[in-house]
C-alpha cells in the first residue's frame, strides 16, 4: 500500500503494518485499496408472531468512526461495494452446518461516528449521519430498530399467514404466503 495510516493514534495491527510498508502491494501502482471491518453485527433468532414460528438471521457491518472522523474516499467506495453485494442477498435462505434451514435480512453496511471513543463517553453519536442515543443504537445493534430508517421493529412480518378453513368438519388450517 505504500501509504501510512490515516488516523495518527490508531495502533496498526502487523499485517496492516505490512501491508501498508510492502511495496510490491502499492495502491496506486495497482489500484488497491484495503480497509478493515470494526464490527459485524449478526443477530439469530426463532420469531414468533402467534400464529407461526420462523427462523430468521439478521446481518449488518458497523463502520466506526471515533472522534467524529469521516470515511476516506477509498474506504467509502469499497464499503459502497460492500454495502451492495450484502443487500443483493437480502432475504435470501440459507442452511447452516447442521442443514437447519434459514432466512437472511441483511441490512447492508452503516457508519457509526461518535465525539469520543465509545458510546460511555460520546457527546454526539451519528448513525449513518442522523442523531442517535445510546438506548437508540442498543436497539439498532439488537435491530430493534431498522437501521436504515430508524424504525421500530423491523422483523415483524408483513404477511402473516392466515386461517383458512377447508372443507367442513376438518378444521382450519395454516396457508404461509412468506415461504
Amino acid at each position: 500500500m505504500t501509504t501510512a495510516h490515516r488516523c495518527s493514534n490508531v495502533q496498526a495491527s502487523p499485517f496492516s503494518r505490512w501491508l501498508r510498508e510492502n511495496p510490491r502491494l502499492d495502491s496506486r501502482n495497482f489500484s488497491l485499496s484495503a480497509t478493515d471491518c470494526d464490527m459485524w453485527v449478526h443477530r439469530f433468532k426463532n420469531l414468533c408472531d402467534g400464529r407461526t414460528e420462523r427462523d430468521l438471521q439478521c446481518l449488518m457491518l458497523v463502520e466506526i468512526k471515533t472522534r467524529m472522523k469521516r470515511m476516506d474516499d477509498a474506504q467509502r467506495d469499497t464499503l459502497r461495494l460492500v454495502n451492495a453485494i450484502l443487500r443483493e442477498g437480502d432475504r435470501a435462505i440459507y442452511r447452516n452446518e447442521r442443514g437447519t434451514k434459514f432466512r437472511v435480512r441483511s441490512f447492508g453496511v452503516h457508519c457509526l461516528r461518535m465525539s469520543g471513543d465509545s458510546p460511555q463517553n460520546s457527546v454526539t453519536m451519528l448513525w449513518d449521519d442522523k442523531p442517535v442515543s445510546v438506548e437508540q443504537l442498543e436497539s439498532l445493534l439488537l435491530f430493534a430498530l431498522h437501521p436504515d430508517s430508524l424504525a421500530p421493529d423491523p422483523l415483524r412480518n408483513h404477511h402473516r399467514p392466515q386461517l383458512i378453513p377447508t372443507l367442513p368438519h376438518i378444521g382450519p388450517h395454516i396457508v404461509r404466503r412468506d415461504s
